[in-house]
């Protein structure tokens, strides 16, 4: 359901801008104590919603139960691609169904013997525009209307 896919992109969004923030943050050696996951989690989560982490300051512990942070890296950042891309599915086939039907059944028949992003040119998606993201934002702003 439509509903389910934007609440799951919201909350990968923001869990995935964490766990990137945390990443780089030991990337960057800035990672030295449970502290500074606490504040880079606290200052990616402000970014994303400044109003709950500013009522909730508690919420700068969020890194500890990501648990897919330690099992399972670049989980949250590819739950929130999963979720813009089914939403962008959605919309495409909303546009044009029986187009969309047969280029992502050649995606679907190519999917062992090409890249990605070949994959993706199938269906019209270029998850490197920097409008991709976007263009899904605007179809939910205009899909809830």
């Amino acid at each position: 359901e439509l509903k389910e896919r934007i609440e799951v992109l919201y909350g990968s969004a923001a869990e995935a801008y964490i766990e990137y923030s945390l990443i780089n943050g030991v990337i960057e050696n800035k990672i030295t104590s449970p502290d500074d996951l606490d504040s880079i989690t606290y200052k990616a989560g402000s970014a994303i919603s400044p109003v709950s982490y500013s009522e909730m300051p508690e919420r700068k512990n969020l890194w500890m139960l990501m648990e897919t942070n330690f099992r399972e890296p670049l989980h949250n950042i590819n739950d929130m691609i999963a979720s813009a891309l089914a939403i962008k599915y959605f919309q495409l086939y909303k546009s044009n169904g029986g187009v969309f039907i047969q280029s992502y059944l050649k995606l679907l028949k190519e999917g062992y013997y090409n890249s990605p992003a070949n994959l993706l040119k199938k269906v019209n998606i270029d998850l490197q525009d920097p409008g991709f993201m976007d263009s899904v934002i605007e179809f939910i702003d205009s899909y809830r209307h």
